[in-house]
């Protein structure tokens, strides 16, 4: 479910397809954490929990959490905003997952025990003992407030506050007690501020390196497009007030903020000069929808250009008017990525947002161009092997596929692969075994093995590093990972003087092939060798040209086909590596994934002029002057 959705993400989605597929996927996440939480805690009290440390997004990390619990808080109208201090680094080094674990653990209490009012993020940073940072992250909410008898049992497992609230608000009382294991093993602690009636606020601590990444466009505070432009804000709520007028005065624009759609009106009747305006979509007396129309009686759309902000589930078909009323759309919590890229598109002329999901597309897919590789995916579970083939076409590569450990050794028998995502649990030989029967058979020249599995005990990684594999991947398996987990290949894979193939035979041509051809033509037949090449070398241009106008025009069965024909004409000259790529691009063609057939057909184009050079030597060696093959053309 998770990797699918995934997959989904990456399709042309309009906004309000994306939102409603990441909050099933994040859902999907939640449902995976029921279980883990479990574990978690078991791992816990074993000693065996293993943090995961790497770069992780701050801002993304809260938005996430966020995400997960957006719906519950639209449903009893609760506003939900978050806010990060300019203190805080915007990568730091960590385990993004963990933290991500303890705020969800804390947002749905927050949620769970608020009947109105807002919930509200806020992260600040100060520097801790050799060059790391303290994170604090506090979380504030209206809700029912806590006393302090009954702030002892928080943080205690199967613990809640009284037997009432139990059966109110259900829940085991689980999750406060792994935050608070987690926040001690990431270097913090966890406590809460709170009174009956007033709201409570949860704070919690952790310590983190910097990450070494550049800051995304958003957070920097040199925007020329947009310092000095006019934007209006309209919103009851005083903390998306502020979160939008910090938003505006960092990349340099002049915010005017109201409370009430009357106010609003009052600017724009007055002729103040504005560039956008941002409205809240629920305010009392006057909503959003209603403002909306009000403003264009008096400036139409190219004077000022309109931005709805709603909560999750909010937006209705009758606020758009044939998609005149409102420019943009934004969903509570306010993303500062999002609200920078509409304002962006509606002053700039920022074109990126146009665009859709291709860009992104193109970028990834652009990897296999980049970084050419033959895979093959070792895993016995049919689903898993799908979502994996997805991912991979969705990267741009085609893989085959071995279903056992002995499927794997037979399969490396019969051709050369770069790259092997080798599942841990197979039937037959597991991947431990099956890997250490690839570097007793093939020491000199191996793949590149990635394990792939769901165990998180303390030492899995190391074991299978040990155990000769090169990288490691949880599943449930994601494109990014999946993705900087192939470009970790690049290094060996590329090195300077790479060592000689175990198919040399294969690299271009099959030379045994030839010289059979040759055989037969000193049994009698005339020129045999010297027509077939030229019929490879003549018979190749027009084909590419004509595959590439194929693939441009979305005719998947004239793919197929001439891909096939192709493929038969390079295999009778043993032309064995253009016959590969031929057949990937009938497969294309068959299963219609026509976004890779470009980058195919650049491969082709390559692949042929080194076989054609190859199949010239061979003939200048073996053949008279006079049947040499044609020029290239």
């Amino acid at each position: 479910v998770i990797g699918m959705t995934s997959l989904l993400l990456h399709t042309g989605l309009n906004d309000e397809q994306r939102d409603f597929v990441e909050t099933i996927r994040s859902s999907g996440d939640a449902l995976l954490s029921v279980i883990n939480d479990i574990l978690d805690f078991t791992k816990i009290e074993l000693g065996s929990l293993e943090l995961d440390l790497h770069p992780f997004d701050v801002r993304r990390t809260i938005e996430s959490a966020l995400d997960l619990v957006a719906g519950a808080a639209a449903e009893k109208n609760i506003n939900l905003a978050y806010l990060v201090d300019d203190s805080v680094p915007p990568v730091a080094m960590g385990d993004g997952t963990r933290v991500r674990q303890i705020l969800l653990n804390i947002l749905s209490n927050a949620v769970k025990f608020t009947r109105r009012g807002e919930i509200v993020v806020n992260v600040d940073a100060a520097p801790a003992a050799q060059g790391d940072y303290e994170l604090h992250f506090s979380v504030f909410d209206t809700g029912i407030g806590i006393s302090e008898e009954e702030q002892e049992k928080l943080f205690k497992p199967f613990s809640q506050i009284d037997a009432s609230t139990t059966r109110e608000f259900e829940g085991t009382g689980l999750g406060l007690a792994i935050s608070l294991r987690l926040c001690e093993m990431l270097g913090g602690r966890i406590w809460v501020d709170s009174t009956p009636g007033q709201g409570s606020t949860f704070h919690f601590t952790i310590v983190a390196q910097r990450g070494e990444a550049l800051p995304p466009p958003y957070l920097h505070a040199d925007q020329p497009v947009l310092a000095g432009k006019r934007v209006l804000i309209v919103d009851d709520n005083t903390t998306n007030r502020r979160v939008l007028v910090r938003y505006a005065l960092r990349w340099g624009m002049l915010p005017q903020a109201v409370a009430s759609a009357q106010e609003a009106l009052d600017l724009v009747r007055h002729g103040h000069a504005l560039d956008i305006a941002i409205l809240d979509m629920s305010m009392p007396g006057m909503d959003g929808m209603q403002l909306a129309h009000a403003i264009r009686k008096m400036r139409d759309a190219q004077a000022l250009p309109l931005v709805m902000l709603s909560s999750l589930g909010q937006r209705q078909k009758r606020t758009d008017e044939d998609g005149k009323l409102f420019a943009a759309y934004l969903h509570k919590p306010i993303k500062l990525s999002q609200l920078f890229d509409v304002v962006m598109t509606l002053i700039g002329g920022d074109e990126r947002q146009r665009a859709g999901a291709q860009p992104a597309l193109s970028s990834d897919v652009r990897l296999a161009v980049e970084l050419p590789l033959k895979i093959l995916v070792a895993e016995d579970n049919r689903v898993n092997q799908k979502v994996v083939l997805r991912i991979l076409a969705y990267l741009g590569y085609q893989a085959d596929v071995a279903a056992t450990g002995q499927e794997v050794l037979d399969a490396l028998e019969r051709q050369d692969y770069d790259v092997i995502l080798m599942d841990i649990q197979m039937p037959d030989l597991d991947g431990l075994q099956a890997t250490r029967r690839i570097l007793e058979r093939f020491p000199e020249q191996r793949p590149y093995i990635i394990a792939m599995t769901a165990n998180a005990l303390r030492g899995d990684r190391e074991r299978f590093l040990a155990a000769g594999m090169d990288g490691y991947l949880s599943k449930p398996v994601e494109i990014a990972d999946l993705a900087r987990a192939l470009q970790q290949s690049r290094e060996r894979l590329q090195a300077p003087e790479p060592k000689p193939s175990r198919a040399a035979a294969r690299s271009i041509i099959d030379e045994a092939q030839l010289q059979s051809l040759q055989q037969v033509d000193s049994a009698g037949t005339q020129g045999l060798l010297h027509d077939i090449v030229h019929h490879f070398a003549t018979e190749l241009p027009p084909g590419m040209d004509a595959l590439a106008a194929h693939c441009g025009n979305g005719d998947v069965v004239a793919i197929s086909a001439l891909a096939h024909r192709l493929a038969s004409t390079a295999l009778a000259c043993g032309a064995t590596r253009v016959a590969e790529v031929c057949r990937e691009l009938e497969q294309c063609g068959s299963n219609g994934t026509l976004w890779l057939c470009g980058s195919l057909i650049e491969r082709l184009r390559g692949e042929f002029e080194a076989t054609r050079t190859a199949l010239q030597d061979f003939v200048a060696r073996h053949e008279s002057p006079a049947s040499a093959l044609p020029p290239a053309s």
